[in-house]
């Protein structure tokens, strides 16, 4: 049972990361711009991840490097919101 639950698991790893590789791609030809302000929120949510983390780490927990993915999937969440949302965003041809 032990090795399914890897084997999904790092099935869920690599498509998450393909599909960050191809919305990453996506928004490049489509002149995709992140305005300034998406910034400072993913910066925010890397503070909160990294508090999170710290705590966890701090913690009697013993799955506490489970806890050092927050530092990377709060911004991530934050990009990946923000894309969907702003979707029809471009910048001008100056």
């Amino acid at each position: 049972m032990d090795t399914l639950v890897g084997l999904v698991r790092a099935f869920v790893v690599f498509g998450s990361l393909v599909g960050a590789v191809i919305a990453l791609n996506s928004w490049r030809r489509r002149r995709f711009e992140v305005p300034t302000w998406v910034h400072g929120l993913a910066i925010v949510g890397l503070a909160l991840g990294s508090f999170l983390a710290w705590v966890a780490w701090t913690s009697n927990e013993p799955l506490k490097v489970r806890h050092l993915w927050l530092i990377v999937v709060m911004p991530a969440f934050v990009y990946l919101t923000c894309g969907i949302l702003l979707r029809g965003s471009k910048r001008d041809d100056r």
